[in-house]
C-alpha cells in the first residue's frame, strides 16, 4: 500500500447523475486487479447505508483488466478497451439516479482528457469531468451537470505549480459556461498552498471571493512522510496512525461542534493486512456523541489462492515470489529455462518491452516498421519492440538501433512502466529520495511508482536510478503496477 494515501474504501461504482457527485479517486488500488481508472467509490454515508442492506457482510469478486467486476452488492461492470486503455464501462443492477455508461477519452500522451457519465448509450452526458494539462502538469479541471430544463452548472479549477511541480494556487469558479471561466465575478475562491522541505504540503488557505473569509487546512506528518492528521478550523478534523510498513491502520474522524466548541469524534476507519501485507478489510465505526463506537460497516476484500512457483531458484518467502508466479500464469514471462527464473539477473531491454507487450494483450504489430538493424525477424522480442516503439513507450538508442540485450536501469524501467500502464496521476509527486531530481526523466514516474506502492526504493531515502534493475525487480513492479 501506498505511504501517506488514504483509502478509505470500497465498491466501484458508476456516478450519479445527481445534485451531488461522488468522489473522485485517484487510486483503489486495494479492491480491484488491474482496471484503470476507476473514478468513483462509496462514500461514508452509501458504505453506511450498505451495511444496513447488507448487515451480514459484503463480497467482492474481481477479474482482470479484460473481464468483468461484479459484485454482492448489485453492481457489476463489463469494460470496453482500445488497445491497453479503458474507453468505456457499463453497469448494470444499480439505482435509477445512477449512469449506468462512462466513457473515457484520453490526449496523445495518456492522459485521461475526459470522462462521461450517461444514463443510456446513447443519450447525451448528464455529468462529465474534463481535465487539461501542461506538460506533465493538471492545470484545469471542469466538473460539469447537465440538466435539460436549466442551464448547465458548471465547477472548475485553474491550478497553478511553483518550480518543483508542487500545486501553487488553485482558482475556483462556479458558472454556467466553460467560456466565463476566468472572469473574475464567477470566482469562488482561491487557494493557497504550503509545503515543507520534504515536499509534504502543511497548510491550505481558501480565500473566498464573496465575503473574504479564509478556510484553513493544516497538515501534519511523521518521520516517514505518512499524513497523520489534518485540521480545518471550525470545521473537520482527522487524525491517522499507520503500522511499520506505512500502510494505515485507522481514521479517526472528528466533527465540530458548535456547543462545546470543539472536536467531536464522529467515525473511525479502521484497516487490517493480511500475512502478505495485503489489505484485507476496512470496518467503519461511527459515534453520535464523540465517545461510544457503533459499528455500521465492514468490507473484507479475498484474493484468488496461487500456486506456488516451478522454479528452483524461486522460494515462496522472497519478495518477488508472488509476482513471478503472476507473470507465468498470465504468460508474461516463462522463465530462462523448465526450472529457473534467473531472479537477480539484470533485465534487459529486449526482456522488458516484451513483459509490457504481453502485460497489454499482445496487440497485432503487423503493419508497423522499426529500422533497427539489431532487431533480426522471428526474435523473441520482435513485436514487443514495435508495439514499444509505436506506443511511444521508448524508442531506439540510435536512428539504426535499438540494443535489447542492454541491461536496463530502475529508472528506465519505473519510466517504461509509467508510460505502458493507464493512470490518472500526471503531475510530478515528490519524493523523500535524495537521488531523485525533480528534473531527472524519471522523477515523475518514481513519484507514481512510490505513491501506488509498486516500490518503495532501496532504501528509505535512495531509489537508486541508475542501479540494473533484476528480473526479480521488473516483474514485481510490473506486478504491483496490475494490483
Amino acid at each position: 500500500m501506498s505511504k501517506g494515501v488514504k483509502t478509505t474504501a470500497i465498491i466501484v461504482v458508476s456516478a450519479m447523475c445527481a445534485a451531488t457527485a461522488m468522489p473522485t479517486m485517484a487510486d483503489d488500488e486495494i479492491t480491484r486487479e488491474s482496471v484503470e481508472p476507476v473514478d468513483t467509490v462509496f462514500d461514508d454515508v452509501q458504505l453506511e447505508q450498505l451495511a444496513q442492506d447488507k448487515a451480514t457482510g459484503i463480497e467482492v469478486h474481481f477479474s482482470d483488466a479484460k473481464g468483468n467486476i461484479s459484485s454482492s452488492a448489485d453492481a457489476s461492470c463489463t469494460f470496453s478497451y482500445e488497445g491497453d486503455k479503458l474507453v468505456k464501462r457499463v453497469s448494470t443492477g444499480v439505482g435509477k439516479d445512477v449512469a449506468p455508461y462512462v466513457y473515457y477519452k484520453y490526449d496523445k500522451d495518456g492522459n485521461v482528457i475526459e470522462i462521461d457519465y450517461r444514463l443510456t448509450e446513447s443519450s447525451d452526458p448528464c455529468e462529465s469531468y474534463e481535465y487539461e494539462y501542461t506538460g506533465d502538469e493538471l492545470t484545469k479541471e471542469y466538473h460539469s451537470y447537465f440538466d435539460p430544463e436549466e442551464s448547465p452548472e458548471i465547477e472548475a479549477w485553474i491550478h497553478s505549480y511553483d518550480g518543483d511541480g508542487n500545486r501553487k494556487e488553485t482558482k475556483r469558479y462556479e458558472t454556467d459556461s466553460k467560456e466565463k471561466v476566468g472572469e473574475e465575478k464567477y470566482l469562488i475562491s482561491t487557494t493557497t498552498y504550503t509545503y515543507d522541505k520534504d515536499g509534504n504540503e502543511t497548510r491550505e488557505e481558501e480565500t473566498f471571493t464573496e465575503d473574504g473569509s479564509v478556510a484553513v487546512t493544516a497538515y501534519a506528518y511523521d518521520k516517514d512522510g505518512n499524513q497523520i492528521s489534518a485540521i480545518a478550523e471550525d470545521d473537520f478534523k482527522e487524525t491517522d496512525t499507520y503500522d511499520k510498513d506505512g500502510d494505515p491502520l485507522t481514521e479517526n474522524w472528528y466533527e465540530y461542534n458548535e456547543d462545546t466548541k470543539d472536536f467531536q469524534l464522529a467515525k473511525v476507519y479502521e484497516y487490517t493486512y493480511d500475512s502478505k501485507g495485503r489489505y484485507s478489510s476496512a470496518l467503519l465505526r461511527t459515534s453520535k456523541d464523540g465517545k461510544t463506537l457503533t459499528t455500521v460497516g465492514r468490507f473484507d476484500v479475498t484474493y484468488p489462492k496461487e500456486n506456488g512457483s516451478a522454479f528452483a531458484d524461486v522460494s515462496a518467502d522472497k519478495y518477488y515470489a508472488d509476482a513471478v508466479v503472476w507473470a507465468v500464469k498470465n504468460n508474461i514471462t516463462k522463465g530462462t529455462s523448465a526450472t529457473t527464473f534467473s531472479p537477480n539477473a539484470p533485465c534487459t531491454r529486449g526482456q522488458i518491452v516484451t513483459f509490457l507487450y504481453k502485460n497489454a494483450g499482445s496487440p497485432d504489430v503487423s503493419n508497423v516498421t522499426v529500422p533497427f538493424k539489431d532487431v533480426k525477424p522471428g526474435a523473441y522480442y520482435e513485436n514487443a519492440v514495435k508495439w514499444a516503439v509505436s506506443s511511444k513507450i521508448t524508442s531506439g538508442v540510435t536512428a539504426t538501433s535499438f540494443a535489447p540485450n542492454a541491461t536496463c536501469t530502475r529508472g528506465q524501467i519505473v519510466t517504461f512502466l509509467y508510460k505502458a500502464v493507464p493512470h490518472f496521476d500526471n503531475a510530478p509527486v515528490s519524493t523523500n529520495f535524495a537521488d531523485v531530481s525533480m528534473t531527472a526523466y524519471y522523477a515523475t514516474p518514481v513519484g507514481w511508482a512510490l505513491l501506488k506502492n509498486i516500490t518503495g526504493g532501496t532504501t528509505k531515502t535512495t531509489f537508486s536510478p541508475n542501479a540494473p534493475c533484476t528480473r526479480a525487480q521488473a516483474v514485481t513492479f510490473l506486478y504491483k503496477a496490475n494490483q
